[in-house]
């Protein structure tokens, strides 16, 4: 089995990341998928061949978000739908 952590910077990735086993699981953060595009993240979930996918990223600053209202509500669901 294959999992895939999106997310690795946030308390509960690294939490995720630490408790499993580093050779079944395949860990994305931003150096390497672009949370604002969802299609981009559904694709390198797709090509991960993931059994199973865990996604720890969220646009949580709360009142940036009602600044940044479309880049949250991308973050927050349009990429997880992708997904």
């Amino acid at each position: 089995m294959t999992l895939v952590i999106l997310g690795e910077i946030g308390q509960l990735g690294l939490e995720l990341a630490r408790r499993t086993d580093p050779a079944e699981t395949v860990i994305l953060g931003r150096e390497v998928a672009e949370f604002t595009d969802p299609e981009s993240c559904a694709a390198l979930v797709r090509d991960s061949g993931a059994s199973a996918v865990i996604n720890t990223v969220a646009y949580t600053a709360v009142d940036q978000a009602e600044r940044e209202e479309a880049l949250a509500a991308t973050i927050n669901a349009t990429t997880p739908g992708a997904i």
